[in-house]
């Protein structure tokens, strides 16, 4: 298997997001993000502690961690896949679903992406909805102007 830092970000999603279930059940089935993102680290082989630490800087000189934009789309994904879910900000929760998923059959692509991609192209339509309108009210107000 190739090193995790130089997998796509899709396939790094792929790996992190069973580990997030296991460590979530590890922790009694719910935790605070950064924890969990500390634990699932911690106790994954794959996922190397220098990667996570890793700060790159973006085009536009701001610099980031790659590996936390990896974990909260392997969140988000598992949200929309009804895996987990956000009880309130900060903190994630396991649902009957991924309470009870076999995670020595899970299947990143089948259990999770075949349901999350719809959702995502649902939301992106609408974020692209939401930035027309808006455009669309900015623009009157400036032609009356």
């Amino acid at each position: 298997m190739e090193k995790f830092e130089v997998l796509a970000r899709v396939d790094q999603e792929n790996i992190v997001m069973p580990r997030i279930i296991e460590t979530l059940r590890k922790l009694g089935g719910r935790s605070d993000r950064n924890e969990l993102s500390k634990e699932v680290v911690s106790n994954s082989e794959e996922i190397p502690e220098e990667y996570v630490k890793t700060i790159k800087t973006s085009r536009n000189g701001n610099d980031y961690l790659p590996f936390r934009y990896t974990f909260n789309f392997a969140i988000k994904n598992l949200i929309f896949a009804e895996f987990i879910i956000i009880p309130m900000r900060g903190t994630v929760e396991l649902t009957e679903k991924g309470r009870t998923i076999d995670l020595s059959t899970f299947n990143a692509v089948q259990d999770v992406r075949k349901l999350a991609d719809p959702k995502w192209k649902d939301q992106s339509r609408k974020n692209k909805d939401k930035r027309n309108k808006h455009k669309k009210r900015d623009s009157h107000y400036y032609a009356d102007c």
